[in-house]
């Protein structure tokens, strides 16, 4: 039982695109860096607050994205932990047996008097 993978990696990778889209909106705004593309030179070049402001959007779009796959990391772990305290506390492995068979706790109170396998 563990937390379901795709959440984790949503997690994982919106969590770096968070970090990288919000690292260069920074980076536009303050005019640090500048990014064209050779084939559009003859279109006028994006303003760089432009620029910056699309990737803070995209860093938004990956904080919500990361939000709701951690949620859904959080919500799948309480889910797992309440499943196996139930399964705990329902069954009892009785290793006497050789197919693994599971035995209630009320059978367990005549756990002694059950028949021995051989």
């Amino acid at each position: 039982m563990g937390s379901h993978p795709c959440a984790v990696c949503c997690t994982v990778f919106s969590a770096i695109g968070l970090v990288l889209c919000t690292l260069f909106g920074f980076l536009f705004q303050q005019r640090n860096i500048s990014l064209q593309v050779l084939a559009t030179r003859a279109v006028p070049p994006w303003d760089t607050q432009k620029k910056a402001q699309s990737c803070f959007i995209a860093a938004g779009i990956y904080g919500v994205i990361f939000l709701l796959s951690m949620c859904t990391v959080i919500r799948r772990q309480r889910l797992n932990d309440v499943q196996g305290e139930v399964l705990r506390h329902t069954f009892v492995l009785d290793p006497r047996t050789l197919d693994h068979e599971l035995i209630s706790p009320d059978a367990k109170k005549n756990y002694d008097t059950m028949p021995q396998v051989t």
